[in-house]
């Protein structure tokens, strides 16, 4: 019986999800997911909530907004789907 030998699977969220890439501000460092995430209630609105904060700041952050905009993605895993948009992985 021979070796069977497979692709390494993606390991980075730009490489399972590529088109996030082109909104992927430079001042969020993160590569990987932080866990699976099952709760979603509150997830959408909260997703609004930051969009409306970096919209309104032209992408503009001071560096306490980026720290709070990056604890929410770690802890609910979110990706950037758009400009200013944040959605669930």
């Amino acid at each position: 019986m021979g070796v069977l030998i497979l692709p390494m699977p993606p390991m980075t969220i730009e490489e399972v999800i590529p088109r996030t890439k082109k909104w992927w501000p430079p001042w969020d460092s993160r590569k990987q997911l932080s866990s699976i995430y099952c709760e979603t209630s509150g997830v959408a609105q909260t997703c609004d909530r930051l969009g409306k904060i970096l919209a309104d700041a032209g992408g503009v952050l001071t560096s306490k907004l980026q720290e709070d905009i990056i604890r929410y993605c770690r802890g609910l895993n979110l990706v950037w789907i758009g400009k200013f948009k944040l959605g669930l992985s």
